[in-house]
């Protein structure tokens, strides 16, 4: 197995513990981990789009400053439940938006990009964290 497919499975693996019920999302299906302590992020998840064994989630995270919401990432996760991989298509954040795939043509760093948000995953698992259901879309 090449280093690709592992860090596109991990990050299946770690949406899977992350969204409850993963496997049976729907479209327009919010989620959302709130902060546990004053000036922590508030991380939101919607599935976009879902056409057969594939979907589109979009999250994204806010810090709180005070009275000041600052909007930080972005990310856009293509999910294959076929193949039990998932790939980030696109990442924002305060200095860039970054394409995975543009033209065709995959992005010089999307490995890196990927183990990245791969990394971030982890960290979030590491402390204890899961999307929990909400009611309304939450990213736009």
């Amino acid at each position: 197995m090449s280093n690709h497919l592992s860090v596109y499975s991990r990050l299946f693996g770690q949406l899977a513990d992350l969204i409850p019920d993963l496997k049976h999302v729907a479209i327009g299906s919010s989620f959302c981990i709130p902060p546990r302590i004053d000036d922590d992020i508030a991380i939101y998840c919607e599935v976009v789009a879902v056409d057969g064994d594939l979907a589109l989630i979009d999250l994204a995270y806010d810090r709180q400053r005070g009275v000041t919401a600052m909007i930080a990432h972005a990310i856009r996760l293509r999910v294959d439940f076929q193949t039990q991989q998932a790939e980030v298509l696109e990442l924002e954040d305060t200095h860039s938006h970054q394409v995975v795939y543009s033209d065709g043509l995959a992005h010089p760093r999307r490995e890196q990009i990927n183990l990245f948000v791969c990394n971030w995953f982890q960290v979030m698992i590491s402390l204890a964290k899961s999307f929990q259901p909400v009611d309304v879309a939450v990213t736009q």
